[in-house]
């Protein structure tokens, strides 16, 4: 039963039985009592609870128990209370340039009990002397949670708010920004500002359907990149726009492969947003199929933090561990589960700035959260409990692996890691892992905290996406922390380590591991 944020609800049971009977109505196995704002009215036949003015607190289970002499009988229902979503969080600037800005924002905290299905950013002007008339413009409606807005002023400065809607309605506009002045930002952090990062626009493509025709005809196939499960990934130019992409070209010998790529387009189609690798277009010939994506040329994160001349802060981990959920916190509206979020698979855009993307779909799903969902695949050392358990699944369980990866960035240690997958997997699903490392010893309590809700072995009690979003470490100002220099000499073991099991098999099926971790 779904009632709207603000009306009634009213639950009526009739009543048959000897007389006389006991009744009484619970809410999970709290029994309510008749108040002023919850009135219950019993006859001989009928009883009727009533709340004049639903919260969302009222959500629940409740449940009408009636008893006589001759026995006990109980009749439940579920109400959920449904709204428009909490506001959005504060925004910020990702990058500006004389005339255009990126602006960002994090994901409302509550989505109202439906899916945010759109964002509405507004901009007020402030004049010289510093104070802005409040009269507020529409920007732009957006599915995503960052904007460029263009055709600023030079050397102007403006305020910008943001409301989230959902098929309720719309939230009231969230906390207003700091005055953002649109001038070349200074990269913070030894993270240095290249010119391309600054002007990139996220290019939003329509969906793609997958072409017969002769993928040479209109892409050069270059240097190869890589090679992984699915076949190989190469460097291709088009011919007749002279752009750069990365083709990932793969055998499909049997129909399941070809069931297995085609889900991975659909999915690819479905997540266009800037914090996740885009899908250009897709080619079938023969025995092979072709996925043409966005050339992500910087390298991975982990390869690119552990450079000589980048400086690794805590303040610097912020800004990409909150890059990672606004891209979880999109596939997640997309009702998507990664299933397989790790190192390798957060890339940088280019190799002098911060931002980066979240590739390879090959193992996402579609996630009803009203459907029982279980999995037996995954990394070894970022899978969650529940699929080496065969557990049923949620979007939380991308957020396991988020919080292992947010533990390495800022250690440069593996949490579960043993000498062994068995020993991994039993580390695992125990729960073992602690932050008495002397490499700890610098980092916050804010982030500690962060990493405590992620690394929780039940699903429902670790934080989803969104309460990351809005937690205060993510939250933090990254101008006003310390520029202390984290120790890079784990992480290096770490990569070193990881590169020597890339010769093996990264991605494995997990029923064996599974049975010898229990």
């Amino acid at each position: 039963m779904t009632i709207l944020r603000g009306n009634p609800i009213s639950l009526c049971c009739s009543l048959v039985g000897t007389s006389p009977l006991k009744v009484v109505w619970r809410k999970g196995r709290n029994e309510i009592k008749h108040s002023h704002q919850c009135s219950i009215e019993t006859t001989g036949t009928l009883s009727a609870l009533t709340i004049s003015k639903s919260e969302r607190g009222d959500s629940g289970c409740y449940t009408l128990q009636v008893s006589n002499t001759d026995g006990v009988d109980q009749f439940s229902v579920s109400v959920s209370v449904v709204d428009v979503p909490d506001p959005p969080g504060k925004p910020f600037p990702e990058n500006a340039s004389s005339n255009e800005m990126i602006v960002s924002w994090y994901g409302s905290g509550f989505d109202g009990g439906s899916p945010i299905t759109s964002y509405l950013l507004e901009m007020s002007k402030v004049n010289e002397s510093g104070s802005s008339r409040k009269t507020w413009a529409e920007v732009s409606t957006t599915n995503s949670t960052s904007f460029t807005v263009k055709g600023l002023e030079t050397n102007a400065s403006y305020l910008y708010r943001v409301s989230a809607s959902n098929k309720y309605g719309t939230s009231r506009p969230g906390p207003v920004s700091d005055v953002l002045r649109n001038v070349s930002p200074t990269q913070e952090n030894g993270a240095e500002s290249s010119g391309d990062e600054a002007t990139e626009d996220f290019v939003e493509y329509g969906p793609v359907t997958i072409k017969k025709e002769k993928f040479s005809g209109k892409y050069e196939v270059k240097e190869k990149l890589g090679q992984g499960r699915f076949g190989k990934v190469h460097r291709v130019v088009d011919r007749a726009m002279n752009r750069e992409y990365a083709a990932k070209i793969m055998r499909a010998l049997k129909a399941r492969d070809r069931e297995a790529v085609n889900m991975e387009i659909d999915i690819m189609n479905q997540l266009r947003h800037p914090r996740l690798v885009q899908l250009i277009d897709a080619y079938t010939h023969g025995r092979e199929m072709i996925m043409v994506m966005d050339l992500v040329a910087g390298g991975e994160l982990f390869e690119r933090v552990i450079d000589e001349d980048f400086e690794l802060t805590e303040a610097a981990c912020i800004k990409y561990m909150r890059q990672i959920c606004d891209g979880v916190e999109f596939m997640k509206r997309s009702q998507i589960v990664h299933l397989d979020l790790k190192p390798e698979n957060i890339m940088c855009i280019n190799k002098t700035g911060t931002q980066i993307k979240i590739i390879d779909f090959g193992l996402a799903r579609k996630f009803n959260p009203n459907e029982v969902t279980r999995v037996m695949f995954g990394t070894p050392e970022f899978v969650a409990p529940e699929v080496i358990n065969y557990d049923a699944i949620g979007f939380e369980t991308d957020m396991w692996s988020v919080g292992v990866i947010c533990y390495i960035l800022l250690s440069g240690l593996s949490p579960f890691c043993g000498d062994a997958d068995s020993e991994t997997l039993s580390n695992i699903t125990a729960v073992q892992w602690d932050f008495d490392d002397e490499s700890f010893d610098q980092i916050s309590e804010d982030a500690k905290d962060f990493i405590s809700k992620l690394l929780v072995k039940e699903l429902k009690q670790r934080f989803d996406v969104n309460q990351a979003l809005q937690h205060r470490w993510l939250k933090r100002d990254t101008n006003k922390m310390s520029k202390s220099k984290l120790n890079k000499k784990n992480l290096r073991r770490f990569l070193a380590r990881r590169k020597w099991q890339k010769t093996g098999n990264a991605v494995r099926a997990l029923g064996r591991l599974a049975s010898l971790a229990r």
